[in-house]
């Protein structure tokens, strides 16, 4: 039994409707397939990677529609998988006819193993689908041409999916007129490259023409006269994608020779030929300078952001390498669901948030192009009219960019949620519910990304609402995008979650402990469940771990890494460590000794020294030294690779150890080749400034406050305590109106601006002990947060006795900060170790705080540096923005 209608909910409810059926002589568990949910299906494989997962079906589906060129009599594909004790999945695949009779019947079966075979499943798979489907005869095809053919398809590809599709478009259309040995090959090239940004995040639409791609692969293959003459080498781009980076890595490097070869002339063949041999992030950025390669360039600049979290480097060249202007820059509109999410300010401002409303245009451009056959739906016509009128770019009747033309598109966007349903119908390419459902999926995931950008990093939460609103109002099935409180209170949100499933990055937007397959994340049984049908997705790890730990399967927790670490790679390697890394997983970790080394085996493994990997390999190597050995160790990574991230801590280690000429020097060396942009200057600078007060440095005082320029909170601070210690009252008074107009209008009059403006009259008085007002200026602050690093500076500046600077403080009975500035003031030698550890080790010790409680307790211990203060800059050291201007200006 078939059925066709029913919609299938993943979950308790679904295994409720599992049959036993008599399979090749084995009992096995099918699932019934809800084919109402069509070109969002997913069928319930186990441990299938997402093109595997699949490609029976899709290899079905290519196979009829090419049977139906010389006569239409399939309309429709059904199918039921399951797999047995012994773990062998087994599919019943049917070609259907219009009136739901059958056509044709093919039984698949293949053990577990099989899956991780790479090439080798799709050509088994393919073998048995071959023999069975008595189907149309092959044309003949030498190997050096469906090489040469495959890379040449491959090559159509441009910088966004819709490139692919409209070259899909020309070269099949509804009906190939060129011969099949010459389209096939090509298709297979074309289509498994459409999907290349998914190395940055995937969508549904990816997964099914990796898929068909994969299928008119092996299609080809079946051609050769010689099936030895196929080249494996081809598939490795399906197996990455696919999220099976070791195993296409592997393949790739045993099978070709660096430089040579026919197909070697193609763009996207050198592109994998480097890509798959691991370079270091350094040289993939280098690589994409080069003009040929920059049209690929971005799944590979968006892999290695992610990896080694460089997201900031990648907004740093983006404009030389894509630029000049907004135009040029609107050709990354396929990106617009990574750059709002970098949690860079920068990075959500590119174009202003544009990028939904440029998706929109150019998929009703590609949906306006679609030659669609007579099995698609072709209900929207009305609505496509409705949405392509419109200029998205040009209207300028919004609150912000996102929303420029989105509702004229609804409607059709509506009808991408209500259509991108329905039959499982024979395609060469794509189908009209694909694209429908691709469009309401994208747009969702883009203006998604826009509210998160705008809520969560930008913070303004009055036009996060608005396009909240304004993106909900009309489009259904979006509470998964949106990290609202709404989420909590969707009545289907589970089973929304489980129609994108195969959409990655949902995670970071979840407010509930919710996942695909279940409401309860307590239930052990569906968390695993989960993790077997989503496999190999290396950007949801951390949310499949996170639900094997909510169902309290931490055991199960460190199998799953450990087999990602194996089947996957460096993407998966990363998030791993990410989610180890955070501070809810640390019991989970030091209770699990298997999990700590993988932890570390997984660090010492990565290709590039990065933060990522100091981090997770503290424990182990840095753990036990003293705070400036530990600086040293770390800068000596720092200057292997300056975009490691690491030089919050080096300075924070300098600090903290008191060797105070290292921390000078390496401020002034990082600032030449780390970007001074906000997170510089709000956690630098201000500490680098206060080195130099201390020290009476004030060359390194005026270049910290030269570098405070880029107009975040604390770089104002910073002004303002330069020019409170050199007297220019003035100049404090006029840096602290500017902000309190910019950061605190919404604050009352005790906020930090607003109470250092109002002591800016009693400084003389605070100076001279005779003044009259001398009471009023040591209680004016008293025992409140507010301004405590100014208060520590005047105190310095205007030599007060301890008695005074202890009132000028709010007194005895404070916060840990304090009690360590205090304990110095009263010369308390005994309690201060405790004292420091205690504001060290808090939530609070992050900022400028931690270089003047270093100060009294290096100053009243009388201690010294454990290190030879030494430069450890290696000559010629340059990040890699650095260096790709210079590959740039190069002529």
């Amino acid at each position: 039994m078939y059925h066709t209608h029913n919609l299938h909910v993943a979950g308790k409810s679904s295994r409720r409707g599992i049959m036993n059926s008599v399979i090749a002589g084995l009992a096995l568990t099918l699932c019934l397939v809800s084919l109402a949910n069509a070109q969002f299906y997913a069928p319930d494989t186990e441990f299938h990677d997402r093109a595997q997962r699949l490609f029976p079906v899709e290899a079905t589906r290519v196979l009829a529609c090419r049977e139906n060129l010389a006569n239409q009599r399939v309309s429709e594909i059904a199918y039921k998988v399951g797999v047995d004790t012994n773990r062998i999945t087994t599919w019943n695949l049917v070609c259907l006819d219009k009136d739901s009779n059958s056509v044709k019947t093919i039984t698949v079966s293949y053990p577990e193993a099989l899956l991780s075979s790479g090439q080798n499943f799709y050509r088994e798979v393919f073998k048995q689908l071959w023999s069975q489907g008595k189907w149309a005869a092959l044309p003949n095809l030498t190997a050096p041409e469906l090489n040469d053919r495959f890379w040449q398809g491959a090559d159509l590809n441009g910088i966004s999916r819709e490139v692919g599709l409209q070259a899909a478009f020309k070269l099949a259309g509804a009906k190939p007129t060129a011969p099949e040995a010459q389209y096939a090959p090509a298709l297979g090239g074309l289509l498994t490259h459409v999907p290349l940004p998914s190395l940055c995040g995937g969508c549904a639409l990816d997964a099914v023409l990796l898929a068909r791609g994969a299928t008119w692969l092996a299609l080809s293959e079946s051609m050769l006269k010689d099936s030895n003459s196929a080249a494996d080498e081809n598939w490795a781009p399906i197996l990455f994608m696919a999220g099976r980076e070791n195993t296409a890595c592997a393949l790739w490097k045993s099978k070709v020779v660096a430089g040579q070869g026919k197909q070697y002339e193609r763009t996207v063949f050198k592109w994998w030929d480097f890509f798959l041999r691991r370079p270091t992030a350094r040289e993939a950025f280098t690589f994409v300078t080069v003009p040929e390669h920059r049209r690929l360039g971005m799944p590979m600049l968006t892999y290695y952001s992610q990896v080694e979290q460089l997201a900031e480097t990648l907004l740093e060249v983006l404009g030389p390498l894509y630029g000049p202007d907004a135009k040029a820059l609107e050709r990354l509109y396929t990106y617009g669901v990574f750059f709002p999410t970098c949690n860079n300010v920068g990075a959500g401002r590119i174009l202003e948030g544009a990028w939904p409303a440029i998706f929109r245009r150019e998929w009703v451009r590609t949906l306006k192009d679609f030659p669609a056959s007579s099995l698609d739906f072709s209900g929207y016509a009305e609505k496509l009219k409705t949405a392509e009128a419109i200029d998205v770019t040009s209207d300028s009747n919004n609150d912000d960019p996102s929303l420029a033309g989105l509702k004229q598109c609804a409607p059709l966007l509506q009808l991408g949620y209500e259509e991108g349903t329905g039959k499982l119908i024979p395609t060469a390419t794509v189908t009209t519910r694909d694209l429908l459902n691709y469009g309401w999926e994208m747009n969702s995931s883009q203006m998604g990304a826009r509210h998160y950008f705008v809520q969560r990093i930008w913070g303004v939460h009055d036009l996060a609402n608005t396009i909240f609103k304004e993106a909900t109002r009309d489009i259904e099935g979006q509470a998964p995008f949106f990290a609202t409180d709404m989420q909590g209170k969707v009545f289907n949100l589970q089973q929304t979650l489980s129609r994108v499933q195969m959409v990655d990055g949902l995670s970071q937007r979840l407010m509930v402990n919710a996942q695909p397959f279940a409401k309860d994340a307590s239930d052990p049984e569906l968390a695993r469940t989960f993790v077997q049908r989503c496999w190999l997705r290396p950007s949801e790890v951390r949310w499949e771990g996170w639900a094997l730990g909510k169902a309290k399967l931490q055991d199960e927790m460190v199998g799953l890494f450990q087999r990602y670490h194996t089947e996957c790679g460096l993407q998966s390697d990363a998030f791993t460590l990410e989610f180890l890394a955070e501070r809810s997983n640390l019991n989970t970790l030091a209770a699990k000794p298997a999990m700590k080394e993988l932890r570390y085996k997984i660090a010492e493994g990565m290709t590039d020294p990065t933060g990522l990997q100091t981090r997770a390999l503290y424990q182990k190597r840095y753990a036990e030294m003293p705070n400036d050995v530990r600086a040293q160790a770390y800068e000596k990574l720092f200057w292997q690779n300056p975009d490691c991230n690491l030089e919050q801590d080096i300075l924070n280690g300098y600090i903290v150890g008191g060797a105070w000429k290292s921390a000078a020097r390496f401020y002034k060396q990082v600032r030449d080749v780390v970007t001074r942009d906000v997170v510089f200057s709000g956690a630098l600078t201000p500490k680098a400034w206060a080195v130099g007060y201390l020290q009476g440095d004030e060359d390194l005082m005026r270049t910290a406050l030269d570098d405070s320029d880029t107009g975040s909170y604390a770089c104002m601070v910073t002004a303002v305590w330069h020019y409170a210690v050199h007297d220019d009252l003035q100049k404090m008074d006029q840096q602290l109106s500017e902000l309190i107009e910019r950061y605190e209008t919404d604050q009352g009059p005790s906020s930090q601006g607003r109470m250092m403006k109002g002591f800016i009259p009693l400084m003389p008085a605070l100076k001279d002990a005779k003044h009259p007002q001398h009471e009023a200026a040591l209680d004016y602050f008293g025992k409140a947060q507010s301004a405590v690093n100014l208060r520590w500076l005047l105190i310095q500046k205007y030599g007060l006795s301890a008695d005074e600077a202890i009132r000028f403080l709010g007194g005895k009975e404070t916060d840990p900060y304090r009690r360590v500035l205090i304990l110095y003031l009263q010369k308390d030698k005994a309690p201060m170790h405790q004292a420091f550890r205690d504001f060290i080790e808090g939530q609070e010790s992050t900022g400028t705080g931690r270089v003047f409680a270093s100060w009294a307790r290096v100053s009243l211990l009388n201690l010294h540096p454990a290190i030879e203060e030494k430069d450890l800059r290696v000559p010629g050291s340059k990040s890699i923005q650095q260096v790709v201007m210079e590959k740039l200006q190069k002529p």
